[in-house]
């Protein structure tokens, strides 16, 4: 408890001494790793931070420990390993599959949009093609380009203008048409 304390207090280097102590009383319980690994990671000790959260992992599998880890991979660039930690948080409730969800979505948006942005296509007025996209991330999108291929290697691509709110639709009349 008294590192719990310390870390509310920012004090994570005296937490770290207290979640030694801790451990060296018992070895096998995985929320002194977790903890530990938290405060480790909040004074940037990543690669120890680690090393505590993979232990807790094995005591006890967390969305905590996981998301902890995904920060770290992301951190330092490991896409795949941040992608697979934030995937096993998104899939459970609270705040921490929220936080997750968000990273997931930042991290893997631009190799696959598909995942993130439904898309449907409807003929309009006059018969022209309307293609529409939803955000069905919890972050609003800028930047999205519809890119419709069509006839032999042809391609029509259309940007959307300002912010693609969360679960917002917009509608592209693309011109083609009978």
């Amino acid at each position: 408890m008294r590192g719990d304390a310390r870390l509310l207090d920012d004090k994570p280097d005296m937490a770290i001494m207290n979640y030694d102590t801790a451990i060296r009383r018992r070895s096998d319980f995985f929320y002194y790793y977790l903890q530990r690994g938290r405060a480790r990671q909040e004074t940037g000790d990543y690669d120890a931070a680690k090393v505590d959260l993979e232990q807790s992992l094995e005591f006890l599998p967390t969305a905590s420990a996981h998301l902890m880890l995904g920060e770290i991979a992301a951190r330092r660039g490991n896409r795949d390993e941040a992608i697979a930690h934030f995937r096993i948080v998104a899939q459970s409730e609270g705040d921490a599959a929220e936080q997750a969800r968000a990273s997931l979505v930042r991290l893997d948006i631009d190799r696959n949009p598909g995942n993130y942005v439904e898309r449907r296509c409807d003929p309009g007025e006059g018969g022209n093609l309307v293609v529409s996209v939803r955000n069905a991330t919890p972050l609003p999108l800028r930047n999205v380009v519809i890119s419709v291929a069509y006839g032999q290697a042809r391609q029509l691509e259309r940007r959307l203008a300002g912010t693609l709110d969360p679960g917002e639709i917009a509608r592209v009349d693309t011109g083609l048409g009978p």
